[in-house]
């Protein structure tokens, strides 16, 4: 039976009445924030709407109200683990955010590794501010004429070069001690006395992270009285390159061990390429030792056995003089030599003494030695072409000259172009970028060839083209021709020896010592690779063989910072020969240059080389009738003796 409470209620209609409010409560705002399906809300108040359901009587109040409770709870926890479930984050997500913090951390990482570098550089620049400024102190307190180094200029007891230990890190300590002349009482020759005071540069070099790090600190030194130099002179070393220019930052080893005190002092010229040392003790022997990094060297050259009057010999300092020296020195070049036979000459020749060579003959024939106008006199055709061969050389090197022996008549032209197989027999006209009026016709004699394109160009014909406004008269083509070089041939193992035009002194027969000598050969393809090499002028003699041409011509001469490809054309050595060089009124080497001799039994034509040299071996001692022809140049004609290794040079004109 229900019983009542103090405002006459029964527990049941308590309970049921909280129920209802409960229920209407929770589905409204569930409806409106969750958007719950009935559902789903009949299934969480299922345990409720049972004990709802129930008889109320099986049930104590106390236990009414726990269930009650524990109902909506479990709706709550419910909805609160589904929202989360929905509203979960994705692999991605969860990626995004380990990169994130995984940034954050490497950040913060990469930041202390910075502090670390950073403390740990500011310590060790710290230690080594304070060891030259301790070294510095030091000297200070010596009296100024102890002030130097050993071995150096001015000399005393302070070490070049020591190696300290500190904080569990090693230093080198370098001091280099020199007089300096001051501006104020002259400079050079204005002053008598150069050594005004002396400068101090204290140098403490340290390992840090792999790297060399250097720190230093200058300070002068000035005496208490007027300077002096007894027993001592100056010493001015100058660095220049090729074209004498001064050379900064080069190494320079000073020794000597025959004066009063010993000198060893490494040092560097100033920007203007020079060092100078006041308080040089006077006296011979002194040797210096130019270097640079990537650079040529020099020095002074010390007498024994091998080289018993050496040049330059070590320098001698008079007392209260200069003594003024000079080096050079320059980028370091190299040679790469190629030895190589002389080409073979092939050529495309038509004299017109029949059509065999013609592939086509339109409008056109072949008469009396010449390609003419079809017809006869007064009946010549206004036009006409005639195609050659094609011209396929078996072993191509490169295209020469195309040339041709015409005449025309007045009211007649003759022209020519030149034509390539595009592929498969088909043909086409060689570009002007090529051959520059190849489109509208060439009307000069010889064309140059020599830039095509073997490869593209392989195989080429001649298209001729002859017009007449005159029936009565035609235009004669009496022979044209178009020649090539085949493939270059290396000479392999060829011996040679390059010899430098510097030398260093002379033997005890007074015979010169050169700087460089080598005896070498080329290799198995004929090239010969130098390494590095000082600029100079240098003799290459080859054994076996004469040098039909070399290119650039000898001696060789290597200029500073060059990589020189020098190519020598031989041929063995015959008792009668002719070298012919052929330039143009500037003096340049005029290539291809088509240069034909007749004499005696011989009637040969060869095409200078890329240097400008012709040359015809085995002949016999006569005199040979030479005519040249070469594009952009009159033709030339002379007669020339040959006896022997006979050399001659011809000039062209415009």
């Amino acid at each position: 039976m229900a019983t009542q409470n103090n405002m006459g209620l029964t527990q049941t209609s308590v309970v049921r009445g909280a129920l209802t409010k409960w229920n209407e409560l929770y589905e409204q705002y569930y409806e409106r924030h969750f958007v719950t399906s009935n559902d789903e809300i009949r299934h969480i108040f299922k345990e409720r709407s049972d004990y709802k359901n129930s008889n109320a009587t099986n049930f104590s109040y106390e236990e009414r109200i726990r269930k009650m409770k524990y109902s909506c709870g479990a709706l709550v926890v419910h909805r609160l683990h589904k929202s989360y479930n929905t509203k979960g984050i994705s692999l991605v997500e969860m990626l995004i955010g380990i990169s994130i913090i995984s940034m954050v951390f490497v950040t913060l990482f990469a930041s202390f590794q910075a502090m670390l570098t950073f403390a740990e550089r500011n310590r060790l620049r710290a230690n080594a501010l304070m060891l030259a400024n301790e070294h510095i102190e030091v000297i200070r307190a010596l009296p100024f004429d102890s002030i130097g180094t050993v071995a150096g200029l001015p000399s005393g007891t302070i070490p070049q070069l020591v190696t300290i230990t500190y904080g569990n890190h090693a230093y080198t300590r370098r001091t280099f001690i020199q007089y300096v002349d001051d501006p104020a009482d002259g400079l050079g020759a204005a002053d008598t006395l150069t050594a005004d005071y002396k400068r101090v540069k204290v140098e403490i070099g340290y390992e840090f992270r792999g790297t060399t790090q250097t720190f230093s600190l200058v300070t002068t030194m000035a005496p208490k009285s007027q300077e002096s130099l007894a027993g001592a002179g100056i010493l001015r070393i100058n660095v220049v390159d090729a074209t004498n220019d001064p050379v900064p930052t080069a190494s320079i080893h000073l020794l000597n061990t025959t004066v009063a005190t010993s000198v060893d002092i490494s040092t560097f010229t100033n920007a203007s390429g020079t060092i100078s040392f006041p308080g040089a003790w006077a006296g011979g022997g002194y040797e210096i030792y130019i270097s640079k990094n990537g650079y040529s060297s020099a020095q002074t050259y010390i007498s024994d056995g091998s080289n018993p009057n050496p040049t330059p010999s070590p320098y001698n300092v008079a007392e209260n003089s200069i003594t003024e020296v000079f080096f050079k020195i320059d980028l370091l070049s190299s040679i790469d030599l190629l030895t190589r036979l002389w080409p073979v000459r092939g050529r495309f020749f038509d004299t017109m003494s029949d059509t065999s060579q013609l592939s086509l003959l339109t409008d056109t024939q072949v008469a009396g030695g010449a390609l003419t106008l079809g017809g006869v006199a007064g009946s010549y055709s206004a036009s006409g072409v005639s195609i050659s061969t094609p011209i396929s050389p078996a072993s191509l090197g490169e295209w020469l000259l195309f040339s041709y022996d015409a005449t025309t008549p007045p009211n007649t032209s003759a022209s020519f172009q030149i034509e390539y197989d595009t592929g498969g027999g088909v043909f086409a006209l060689i570009p002007d970028t090529d051959i520059p009026n190849n489109s509208t016709g060439l009307t000069t004699s010889p064309i140059d060839l020599g830039e095509l394109d073997t490869t593209l160009y392989s195989s080429l014909r001649i298209v001729t083209t002859l017009t007449s406004s005159d029936s009565v008269s035609t235009p004669e083509i009496h022979e044209y021709t178009l020649s090539y070089h085949e493939p270059v041939i290396p000479v392999a193992n060829v011996p040679f020896t390059l010899t430098s035009g510097t030398t260093i002194g002379t033997d005890a027969s007074s015979n010169p010592i050169y700087k460089y000598t080598t005896a070498n050969q080329t290799n198995a393809v004929g090239e010969w690779q130098s390494g590095d090499m000082e600029f100079d002028t240098y003799e290459l003699v080859v054994s076996g063989y004469h040098v039909a041409e070399a290119c650039p011509s000898l001696p060789l001469v290597l200029e500073p910072d060059t990589a020189l490809e020098q190519t020598l054309t031989l041929i063995p050595a015959t008792a009668h020969s002719l070298s012919l060089q052929v330039t143009g009124p500037l003096g340049s080497a005029v290539a291809r240059a088509e240069v034909h001799i007749i004499g005696g039994s011989v009637d040969t034509v060869r095409s200078t080389g890329p240097c400008g040299i012709a040359y015809f071996p085995s002949l016999s001692v006569d005199s040979f009738a030479v005519s040249i022809k070469a594009p952009g140049f009159a033709p030339f004609a002379t007669t020339i003796p040959v006896s022997g290794q006979t050399e001659s040079s011809v000039t062209l004109s415009y």
